[in-house]
């Protein structure tokens, strides 16, 4: 697979799972690097497929530091020029070269650095619920 829907040209993988895969790719529109999310359908809620298909417009207005910037969210009609035969979604997004997971960070981290992320992620949730958007997905993971 090197390009899909003949818009984002594949750079490398950066995971995948039974969920999702993701890629950094080149969007050869406006030559910009970003992280492209394919969605499993079959392993995902439909609840949760729902909530982007009618929010990702609120969701592409969100403009904060502490919230990833969201670009495009559609199917996946093309892989390498060939038209697919089953619905795929995809989003984009800001793309992080390097990056900490606050798993791997936790155990370095201050008391109080942990209550200034702890603050950090409350400030963003709420700025979140101030634009009407709720967030359930709370982990660690993300």
């Amino acid at each position: 697979m090197e390009l899909i829907n003949n818009k984002y040209k594949i750079i490398n993988k950066i995971e995948q799972n039974r969920k999702i895969s993701s890629y950094a790719v080149k969007d050869i529109v406006d030559n910009k690097i970003r992280k492209l999310i394919i969605i499993n359908s079959d392993y995902l809620s439909k609840t949760l497929i729902n909530f982007l298909i009618n929010n990702f417009t609120d969701l592409s207005n969100v403009e904060t530091q502490s919230i990833l910037k969201v670009f495009d969210f559609g199917l996946v009609s093309l892989i390498d020029n060939k038209k697919l035969a089953y619905k795929q979604y995809y989003y984009t997004s800001e793309y992080l070269k390097d990056y900490l997971k606050i798993n791997d960070l936790i155990k370095e981290l201050s008391y109080k650095e942990i209550v200034n992320i702890y603050i950090q992620v409350c400030k963003a949730i709420n700025y979140l619920n101030l634009r009407g958007i709720k967030y359930e997905e709370i982990n660690m993971k993300n």
